[in-house]
């Protein structure tokens, strides 16, 4: 939600703009576009808050039950090295685009575009780009204890 950064509303009802970091298409200070609703938010992609190669899902949004980011990683880049055991959180990986391999505790694993990954808190675990061409990895965790019902049908 750009928290700690200048919003004004737009000419459209339910329609905010925060003037924050931009994003990839400008220099310097940039407009995020966010649409607000009773109890929804909605935006594009290309107007997500940023920092580097981040895209920041959950901050733009407001997100609170979850952790939701977006990453697009260069020709022979990959994220930080981690676990999760601090926070006790699952993370779920998602590959958009591209040809990322995921390292799990130093094991090597294709995940072409399309490629799904549920890992536990424990495993050491990084995201590379292999590939000629960016990569876009949609990260999606939270904490084991939360306390998530699945619906009887799925």
């Amino acid at each position: 939600m750009c928290a700690g950064q200048v919003w004004g509303r737009h000419r459209k009802e339910n329609e905010w703009h925060c003037q924050g970091a931009g994003n990839d298409r400008g220099a310097g200070i940039g407009w995020i576009t966010v649409k607000r609703g009773n109890g929804y938010q909605v935006v594009h992609r290309d107007e997500l808050e940023r920092t580097g190669g981040w895209s920041l899902v959950r901050r733009t949004l407001g997100c609170q039950a979850f952790g939701i980011n977006l990453v697009e990683i260069e020709p022979d880049g990959q994220i930080p090295e981690h676990d999760e055991v601090e926070r006790d959180q699952e993370e779920l990986f998602f590959v958009l685009e591209g040809d990322a391999t995921l390292v799990i505790d130093g094991e090597e694993v294709p995940a072409p575009a399309g490629t799904f990954a549920r890992l536990d808190p424990e495993p050491l675990r990084t995201v590379r780009n292999r590939g000629a061409e960016t990569t876009s990895v949609l990260i999606v965790s939270a904490p084991r204890t939360s306390g998530y019902e699945p619906m009887g049908w799925a």
